[in-house]
């Protein structure tokens, strides 16, 4: 295998890891109202405004709540109510996104939300790593030997 083809392996890994990311943050209609694919990020991000909302952070210290919605959010922060009045009532029924938010809310009162993004940023890299060691398993010694020589040549035939 040359330079090139390699790193067009390597690329296309990088690609579907990409596609993967970008399922979870994308906020489009999930293919039904079952699925959960997709709305990772915003279910992450509607339940930080949730704990914001709430009025107390990761510590139980009072958190100010700065939304023209103040008064109506306050009394419904952990409740399905929350998001009819962000998203609306189709998307309150949308069990599969319900049930993600309040996961991710449970998973707020336990650790930071940075902590949160944070562990979900270290799984994204863990999976890029492990496309890249899947196709560093996929490449045989042959093509291996080839692509250190042809690397190993390209500078010589440049000059």
């Amino acid at each position: 295998m040359n330079t090139l083809q390699h790193a067009l392996l390597y690329y296309r890994a990088q690609q579907e890891l990409v596609c993967e990311v970008l399922a979870k943050s994308s906020w489009v209609a999930p293919a039904h109202k079952h699925a959960k694919e997709g709305t990772d990020i915003v279910a992450l991000a509607l339940a930080a405004f949730m704990r914001y909302a709430a009025g107390t952070d990761a510590s139980g210290e009072p958190l100010e709540l700065v939304d023209p919605l103040t008064d109506a959010l306050r009394p419904i922060a952990a409740t399905r109510a929350f998001v009819e009045t962000i998203f609306g009532a189709e998307v309150a029924g949308w069990e599969a996104f319900v049930s993600n938010v309040f996961e991710h809310a449970d998973r707020s009162h336990r650790s930071t939300v940075r902590g949160i993004v944070r562990a979900e940023k270290e799984e994204c890299e863990a999976r890029l790593k492990e496309l890249c060691k899947t196709d560093e398993l996929l490449t045989s010694r042959s093509e291996k030997a080839a692509a250190a020589t042809s690397s190993a040549e390209a500078p010589a035939s440049a000059n």
